[in-house]
């Protein structure tokens, strides 16, 4: 990507769309600041111009007529600045106009200038992960499709990077339904031993809609195994070796043995047994002396059931009445 000349200090971000023709920027701020052209660069905006109408808190994207003026005008520019200057559409860093102004370049895009819709999005990805690593933020993309269930390969390699992050881990889904509410659950019942149907109703009083159909019936059905590895990770961790005592006897540390070897590898995502019973008898003997976080938070809704029962103790108060 080829620098424009003299570029404004106001820019925050910025692509080439045509080389030394045509840009696509975003200023700092979420202002009405204008830009001057000049000499060498056209600089203009279409945020105050063309306006979606919202019916709630929808916010575009802009209906076809704003589509068709701004492509008039676009051509209009392009062609009186050929050979002579760059031209620069610049929009602000509100989300909302930003989403719009992209959606207005990358629609010219496909339509005459024969891009690809994928490569579009790929051209107009202003903040990407090169902006990440330079602030020492770590980027992964774990890609699957909207609406369904990661494969095997992407769950592992997510639970992976969530436990050897040094700090905290912000999951992001670029657009759709469920995806990270399915690997976020996942994690949750792994490590602090929540039911599925515990942390699908913690992660929606969070963010509704995070899981949605077919991904609670799959996040029940992985559930024993995310709880058998979960017991593994933490019988290997640092802090179950310091304890001194895990389990009470031989016959128990035959069972956990027996028990371990089966968790190495996930269920058959199709057809999962839950044995439920059978692992709460065995995790209760592995953890019996040793309380983790989730053992801290069952606690604290323990205590919060007992205040909600006291609190119910009829209490009275006089109310005055006027007539």
């Amino acid at each position: 990507m080829d620098k424009f000349t003299n570029t404004p200090t106001e820019i925050d971000n910025y692509v080439e769309i045509l080389n030394k023709q045509l840009y696509f920027a975003v200023i700092k701020g979420k202002g009405t600041t204008k830009l001057k052209s000049t000499m060498d660069t056209f600089f203009f905006s279409i945020d105050d111009e063309l306006v979606y109408e919202n019916y709630y808190c929808d916010f575009g994207p802009l209906n076809i007529s704003c589509l068709y003026k701004y492509c008039c005008k676009l051509n209009k520019y392009l062609q009186y600045a050929k050979g002579i200057k760059s031209v620069v559409h610049y929009t602000c860093s509100y989300p909302d106009k930003k989403a719009n102004a992209a959606y207005l370049m990358g629609s010219f895009c496909v339509l005459y200038l024969k891009i690809h819709p994928k490569d579009v999005w790929k051209i107009l990805q202003v903040v990407g992960p090169y902006n990440f690593t330079q602030v020492g933020i770590q980027h992964f993309d774990l890609i699957f499709p909207d609406g369904t269930t990661p494969p095997k390969d992407i769950l592992l390699k997510f639970l992976s990077i969530a436990e050897m992050a040094p700090a905290a881990i912000a999951v992001h889904c670029k657009a759709g339904l469920g995806r990270t509410g399915s690997l976020i659950g996942s994690y949750l019942i792994k490590h602090y031993r929540m039911t599925a149907k515990e942390a699908i109703s913690w992660m929606r009083i969070c963010r509704p809609g995070s899981v949605i159909g077919q991904q609670q019936i799959w996040l029940e059905k992985i559930e024993s195994w995310l709880w058998r590895t979960g017991s593994q990770y933490s019988y290997s961790s640092d802090l179950y070796k310091n304890q001194s005592r895990l389990v009470t006897n031989r016959t128990d540390m035959v069972e956990h043995s027996n028990y371990l070897k089966t968790s190495s590898e996930p269920p058959n995502w199709k057809n999962v047994a839950l044995g439920k019973d059978k692992l709460t008898q065995v995790k209760e003997k592995i953890i019996r002396n040793y309380t983790t976080q989730g053992d801290k938070l069952n606690e604290i809704k323990a205590a919060r059931y007992n205040n909600k029962i006291i609190s119910k103790e009829p209490k009275f108060s006089y109310i005055s009445q006027v007539t």
